[in-house]
């Protein structure tokens, strides 16, 4: 009968320590997706205040930034309708360093509706999206983010700012 009652006490630990293990667990994902989404935010109002600042610049000037768009993010492009559906097939047109062009810079996130600002200025820029590799879909099966990075140019033209990613 003791040995009844200890191993019971024995099983009942072991399933609360799961069960606590596994609260853990969820909540440092929360948190770390939680985290990821503000470096997305971040990165996506650096390249809208270059670019704005750009928009208000002499026809010539240039700037430089080194984009990091964590795993999380799906797509940054520019178009003519804040309400326009997501380019499904960002990564072939990023791939084929295809441009759009508008006066509304998006971001897609995972799980999210697309975010759009209002420019000053007419955009023209290449499709930047998570550059999709055997490491990223192995830190997507593990549920880690990794960066894809980005030298991204700014020119300011007549009339519009050029912002191209290599």
């Amino acid at each position: 009968m003791k040995k009844a009652f200890a191993w019971s006490w024995m099983i009942s630990g072991l399933i609360i320590g799961i069960m606590v293990i596994g609260i853990f667990t969820s909540l440092l994902g929360k948190v770390f997706m939680e985290s990821e989404r503000q470096n997305a935010k971040q990165q996506f109002s650096e390249i809208y205040a270059r670019a704005n600042t750009l928009c208000i610049a002499n026809v010539g000037e240039e700037d430089f930034y080194e984009l990091k768009i964590p795993g999380i993010v799906e797509g940054i492009y520019v178009t003519d309708d804040a309400g326009a559906v997501f380019p499904e097939d960002i990564e072939d047109k990023m791939k084929l360093y295809e441009t759009s062009d508008g006066t509304y810079l998006c971001m897609k996130i995972t799980d999210e509706r697309h975010k759009c600002q209002k420019m000053v200025c007419k955009i023209d820029m290449n499709y930047f999206a998570q550059k999709k590799t055997v490491l990223s879909l192995v830190d997507k099966i593990l549920k880690r983010s990794g960066y894809t990075t980005f030298p991204v140019y700014f020119e300011k033209f007549e009339g519009v700012v050029s912002i191209r990613g290599n």
